[in-house]
């Protein structure tokens, strides 16, 4: 009997160091070396003429793109540009895109390891932004003028989301896996109560240590309420971790409004408030792609924000209200007394009523912080949430106006372009015939509208083709290594073909939808990350910054719940400026020479 074959390992494995060295040499590019620690092992050129090593699945992915050494200067000089973004747009302007590979047809070979790009991944920190993108030239928050700064612009804001403005907030941005850590430090020195709300609780590895911290503070006596979605966390099969909290005294409701609110109302909404006094809040659910993710090794590329202040109490005031409106439901109308959260209701309601006397909430004070230079940009903030048995597209609303009033920029970070306007009917697929795109479709047509004005600059960063599967596509890599381990060759093929199977199921309509709508748009470049991009931001003229749940897609836009925090601070906007930056570092630009079948 023939002895089955892993896919991925068929062909000549006979390039080694040396020869890979001489390669680069010949093509004199020189804006990277290749260090010591990179193994004398074998390689071959695989299907995508990238240098592929031997054993592919047995490697740290993450690990393998830290053996090269990355020189900036020489990069720009050897295409002949004056930032990192226009190198690499000069030289993937210059290929053809495949629309049925999806990806770029390269004429040189590079590392699998890099995910399409042509150079390193880069996975420190950048200090001089602009050398990089020219829309982060350094800018003076005190000169600048905007609608953003403006009473009424904001009390308008308040009117439509239900929402006020906070001020002196202190915000941390929490890249990928720092997040998790960030949430069991807290969840571990929790003292009165803990707030948590996730889609979904998967219980692999790091969810099931999660799972277990919170379950001992039940037990040690602190309230632990927790929300996570019926409905997704069903057809997934991911009870396990929430039987287990119920099971162990944690208040935990299972959100099921799916049906209600025009369908597919998922709670999506994804926070955790520690003591009333910390938060984080952000894109990431509780599952191994977020939180064992590096940022650059093909899981989850996500961001979190930790919060200290007076916009914590908002989060939770949002959450107690939707924990209460589950719990109002018939099943858990039994609950009602042993699940009640009205102490720390009550606890919530006197820290806002303290806030509002000591000046650090409301519009009565507005007109001081917003004209002041020193303070309309420290921790000026709000929560928003969007419940559908309130307003399901509450958070849009807000986005219109916050778009109506950009100058010069807008930055979005957004997981898959999936939805398009259908223009015509019997355009759009029989699955979503009956769906609502009402709001999606005013979002769209104004992001669209401001990449026909010429003075605005678009930075759309998004997911590319390796990864447009989401996280199903890290599920099944950790699948394939332990098939490869235990010898089932072609269980671990079945594997792979599943892989190419989610991505092209979703990444046919994601790059159909960027080729049709935001391509074509010159003041829009796009950007695909080499992982998959999970955040959620709309960062309007580098000065308002919405990091949270909200995805630019009809489910988000018209159905889910789902929350945001929108804030004015000048310190958060330094580190999303770096973030931003780097990630577009680490994408490949949609640009293309000619598009290919």
């Amino acid at each position: 009997m023939v002895q089955a074959q892993f896919v991925q390992e068929l062909g000549t494995f006979d390039l080694k160091k040396d020869a890979i060295k001489t390669y680069f040499s010949d093509q004199k590019i020189d804006y990277f070396s290749i260090k010591e620690s990179f193994n004398d092992t074998d390689y071959k050129i695989n299907f995508q003429k990238q240098f592929q090593i031997k054993d592919w699945f047995n490697y740290d992915w993450f690990g393998l793109q830290q053996h090269f050494d990355f020189y900036p200067e020489r990069f720009l000089t050897y295409y002949a540009s004056e930032t990192h973004n226009e190198a690499k747009q000069k030289y993937y302007g210059e290929l053809n895109f495949s629309r049925k590979k999806m990806y770029h047809e390269q004429e040189l070979s590079f590392f699998k390891e890099w995910g399409g790009l042509n150079h390193p991944p880069i996975q420190e920190k950048i200090s001089d932004l602009s050398t990089y993108s020219k829309n982060y030239a350094p800018i003076d928050y005190n000169t600048m003028n905007s609608a953003f700064f403006e009473s009424e612009f904001n009390q308008n804001i308040d009117q439509m989301t239900d929402s006020e403005l906070s001020f002196g907030n202190e915000l941390q941005i929490l890249e990928d896996k720092h997040s998790y850590l960030k949430k069991m430090e807290l969840i571990k020195n929790a003292k009165t109560s803990i707030l948590m709300s996730s889609l979904v609780f998967v219980c692999d590895s790091s969810t099931y240590e999660l799972t277990k911290e919170l379950i001992k503070k039940s037990k040690a006596g602190v309230p632990v309420y927790v929300i996570v979605d019926k409905f997704v966390s069903t057809m997934l099969f991911h009870h396990s971790c929430p039987n287990q909290m119920k099971r162990n005294g944690i208040k935990l409701i299972k959100a099921n409004d799916f049906f209600r609110y025009e369908g597919n109302a998922i709670y999506h909404s994804k926070k955790l408030i520690v003591d009333l006094g910390q938060a984080i809040i952000g894109g990431q659910n509780m599952l191994n792609a977020d939180n064992l993710s590096n940022g650059t090794d093909f899981r989850n590329r996500d961001i979190d924000i930790l919060v200290k202040g007076p916009l914590v109490n908002d989060m939770a005031n949002g959450f107690i209200q939707d924990f209460e409106h589950f719990l109002k439901k018939r099943k858990y109308r039994k609950f009602k007394t042993s699940f009640s959260i009205e102490n720390i209701k009550k606890e919530n309601l006197a820290k806002l009523e303290n806030q509002k006397m000591v000046k650090s909430r409301g519009q009565e004070n507005y007109s001081e912080i917003l004209s002041q230079t020193d303070t309309r940009m420290n921790g000026v903030c709000r929560f928003v949430q969007q419940s559908p048995y309130k307003d399901r597209t509450v958070i849009g609303k807000a986005y219109l106006e916050y778009l109506n009033n950009t100058q010069s920029y807008l930055g979005i970070q957004t997981p898959q372009m999936l939805d398009t306007k259908y223009t015509r009917f019997g355009q759009k697929p029989l699955i979503e015939t009956f769906d609502e795109f009402g709001m999606y479709n005013l979002l769209q047509d104004k992001i669209l509208a401001l990449g026909d004005n010429p003075n605005m600059k678009i930075d759309l960063i998004s997911s590319g083709s390796n990864v447009a599967g989401n996280e199903v596509v890290d599920m099944l890599n950790e699948k394939i290594r332990k098939k490869l381990e235990a010898g089932k060759i072609r269980n671990a093929n079945r594997k792979s073909k599943q892989i190419v199977f989610w991505n092209n199921h979703y990444g046919k309509p994601h790059f159909a939808h960027l080729i049709k709508d935001f391509v074509p748009k010159k003041s829009i470049e796009v950007w695909n990350h080499i992982s998959f991009i999970h955040s959620k931001i709309f960062y309007f003229d580098r000065i308002v910054a919405s990091i949270g749940s909200y995805n630019l897609h009809h489910n988000a836009t018209d159905h889910a719940y789902e929350n945001t925090i929108i804030c004015q601070d000048k310190n958060l906007n330094h580190q999303l400026d770096e973030v931003m930056v780097r990630d577009m570092a680490n994408s490949v630009p949609f640009v293309f020479k000619n598009l290919v079948k």
